[in-house]
């Protein structure tokens, strides 16, 4: 390693000028390299497509939903999902009608209902009939696997809603008639917000209006520009874990003294009382926390509390079989 090399600004190695280390250094490099080894290329510049290194227009707004998954929000359509379903259902009745309508007519034999190949041989309308039916029932169930999917989505959190809109108020790239975002009830993020829990809004929230206070953001991803907040991403998931994992630890730890304080005391109806209480108490806190802190599904959240009242109660067993 070059004791006497620097960094400039995309991590490329670069010597002070004159200096005589380097050179000795080099040259030792050379007395122990192996023969026929090929000398180490300098790794490559990285090539970074910034913000504001892009035009106004759909390439600055291109850029911004790359620099971040949240920034995945796009409209979902769901009136023009709703009338293509309704216009293909209704064509699909009407075949039904007409298929139906055709097998009653006085021309159609038993023959032709009970074969197949009779009837494509002998008419072919119910074969040619079929065909349509197929095209438009694959249609209406792409259309309904889609909007199936995109029900099971959500639509953007007001953090991430509320930078985009400020973007598009700071920067203006699209013309007012292509402003997508102002059709709040219509959009759809591509993210899951399975891992965006209250306190995840409530950082963001206060980063967003307190900013530099807490966190530094990113200037030169963010290029200089005062409108523009960008966080590393590796900051934001560390004091995320420690917001996460200091309440959690305190929990774990909090009710041992209050609960060992209990257990030395004689076992009455009031120590049990208190010991009952303590457990609830800490348990359900337990709960609160895990519901404000993450996003946990009912039957997680439930599991989660009995699985830490459990570890309570054998806690508490422990430490009676001791004193006995």
């Amino acid at each position: 390693m070059n004791l006497n090399a620097r960094a400039d600004r995309n991590g490329t190695p670069t010597s002070y000028p004159g200096g005589k280390s380097n050179m000795f250094l080099k040259k030792l490099r050379r007395f122990f390299k192996p023969q026929g080894q090929p000398e180490q290329a300098s790794p490559p510049t990285e090539i970074r497509r910034t913000i504001n290194g892009t035009p106004n227009g759909y390439p600055k707004l291109g850029a911004l939903i790359a620099t971040n998954e949240n920034y995945l929000i796009f409209r979902e359509f769901k009136y023009l999902q709703a009338r293509l379903l309704l216009e293909i259902q209704d064509q699909l009745r009407e075949y039904e009608e007409e298929l139906d309508a055709l097998e009653r007519d006085s021309h159609i034999t038993q023959v032709n209902l009970q074969s197949r190949e009779s009837d494509d041989r002998d008419l072919g309308q119910r074969k040619e009939l079929m065909r349509k039916i197929e095209d438009r029932y694959e249609k209406y169930l792409s259309i309904l696997s889609f909007a199936s999917s995109l029900a099971l989505r959500v639509g953007p959190s007001n953090t991430d809603y509320n930078s985009l809109q400020n973007f598009f108020r700071n920067h203006a790239p699209l013309v007012a008639s292509e402003e997508y975002y102002v059709h709040r009830k219509d959009l759809v993020a591509l993210k899951p917000r399975g891992d965006t829990s209250q306190v995840d809004q409530l950082l963001m929230r206060c980063l967003v209006h307190n900013p530099n206070k807490w966190l530094f953001t990113d200037k030169e991803e963010a290029e200089g520009d005062a409108n523009m907040l960008i966080y590393p991403r590796r900051t934001l998931i560390m004091v995320k874990g420690l917001v996460l994992g200091i309440p959690l630890m305190a929990l774990l730890i909090g009710p041992i003294y209050p609960l060992f304080e209990l257990s030395t005391h004689e076992l009455t109806e009031q120590t049990l009382t208190g010991i009952m209480f303590t457990q609830l108490a800490f348990t359900c806190l337990f709960a609160a926390c895990l519901k404000f802190l993450t996003r946990p599904k009912r039957h997680e959240l439930f599991a989660a509390s009995v699985a830490y009242i459990g570890v309570l109660i054998v806690f508490m067993s422990q430490i009676v079989q001791k004193d006995k």
